[in-house]
């Protein structure tokens, strides 16, 4: 389950933390109002490509974390066999990823993973 999405300086977003519960979760506003940029942020948190322009404009570089829980036994074996599990918070994993100009990086439990690995997560 996705429990918070934090946001900084990607496209018109200069910061924003958003929390979700358990249960049923709703994303409205109006035209322009940011909804599909929460959806390409979390899809960058997952692996997704990106590039230079998903940056804010007039910032260096931008960043994109999630934190999940209840995650499934076959994933926290998967985090633990990859050395990506945290023994403090078992079930729960945060993933980050920091884009610049030239490119990316991602880190799950504060281990630096690669695009390839973010993705089979």
């Amino acid at each position: 389950m996705l429990e918070q999405l934090t946001i900084d300086q990607i496209a018109i977003i200069e910061h924003s933390e958003i929390p979700f519960r358990p249960g049923y979760n709703v994303l409205t506003g109006e035209t322009g109002a940011g909804k599909s940029i929460l959806i390409d942020a979390l899809g960058l948190v997952l692996g997704e490509r990106a590039d230079a322009s998903t940056i804010r404009h007039g910032q260096e570089r931008a960043t994109v974390s999630a934190t999940f829980s209840a995650l499934s036994a076959a994933h926290q074996q998967a985090l633990a066999e990859d050395g990506l599990d945290d023994p403090d918070n078992p079930g729960q994993i945060h993933i980050r990823r920091t884009l610049r100009d030239g490119g990316s990086k991602a880190w799950v439990n504060d281990q630096s993973v690669t695009g390839s690995k973010l993705k089979t997560l």
